[in-house]
């Protein structure tokens, strides 16, 4: 399926979806709170893949970190509005659409970040919004993304050793199948968030927009997991149903982000530079503006005010 061009409207995707903030934002710049030159934040790292979906060519999404790590649709489906990729779901073995990274992108990363703002339209159940692990049928070793488990809460798990059979019963995390080897997570949402989980030699620590859902503790790294690992949005190597949902802005980093970095990734929905800033005051134009300039009258100070 060939991506749509990307229009003006389209590009200015982003700043629409978050028009919210945006006006928010722009209130209190045009009001003179605060200066509209904003604070330069520190500089996240740099991540070794991250996909735009804007600049989709056919079924080819470029890896935009400039690393070559370019991922690919697949299945049938699919479609792109602006930077946002929409995935149709269906039945397990079904042709639907999904995107393929890499293989081996995730081996031998024993301390990994992974980042994506979705939009969960699935619903409850065992699916995987995000995947990367080995490639059996029940696959031995994994993470897993859920945005909504059969209990209709996010999940996000590790597993920490290899089982053949039944290997859901190692996973550690957020809303683990074996609720005693982690922690509950937040209940689901279908709204867009920024779903963003860290991996490290002794943890997996899960974040739901800028909210710190958890670390739980683990005994297995990634690197331990093998070579030749695949990694999927929309599926997994279980055969489960494939998720459907909107999917933008994914980026996958070889550290361990912190707290304000996630908080920094959620941020970027906010005019921090002043082409945001510009849009966000052209959304406030106030018509007929020249009619009011200078026919406001302020109410002045009584006399029983105090200067």
């Amino acid at each position: 399926m060939l991506s749509h061009p990307r229009t003006e409207e389209a590009a200015r995707g982003k700043t629409i979806r978050r028009a919210g903030s945006l006006l928010a934002a722009a209130a209190v710049v045009l009001s003179g709170l605060v200066p509209a030159a904003a604070v330069a934040a520190a500089p996240l790292p740099t991540p070794i893949a991250s996909y735009d979906f804007a600049a989709t060519t056919g079924t080819t999404v470029p890896d935009s970190s400039g690393n070559g790590r370019d991922a690919t649709v697949r299945g049938t489906g699919f479609a792109i509005d602006g930077d946002a990729l929409s995935l149709p779901g269906g039945a397990a073995g079904s042709s639907a659409a999904y995107v393929e990274l890499p293989t081996g992108l995730f081996d031998g990363r024993s301390t990994v970040t992974v980042s994506a703002w979705l939009q969960d339209r699935t619903g409850a159940g065992n699916q995987a919004a995000m995947f990367f692990g080995t490639t059996e049928n029940l696959p031995q070793q994994y993470w897993l993304l859920n945005p909504s488990n059969p209990a209709g809460r996010v999940k996000s798990v590790l597993t920490d050793g290899p089982r053949i059979g039944q290997p859901w019963t190692l996973e550690r995390g957020i809303s683990p199948t074996d609720a005693s080897r982690g922690v509950a997570g937040p209940a689901a949402t279908d709204a867009w968030a920024l779903y963003t989980t860290v991996i490290t030699p002794t943890s997996i620590t899960a974040y739901l927009d800028g909210t710190k859902l958890g670390t739980v503790a683990s005994t297995r790294t990634v690197a331990d997991f093998g070579t030749g690992l695949v990694s999927y949005i929309g599926k997994s190597s279980y055969p489960d149903r494939f998720w459907k949902g909107g999917v933008r802005d994914v980026a996958i980093y070889d550290t361990a982000l912190t707290d304000d970095d996630v908080k920094a990734l959620v941020a970027e929905g906010t005019p921090s530079n002043q082409e945001d800033v510009d849009a966000a005051a052209a959304a406030l134009a106030v018509p007929r503006a020249d009619d009011v300039r200078g026919n406001v009258t302020l109410p002045g100070r009584s006399r029983s005010q105090r200067p």
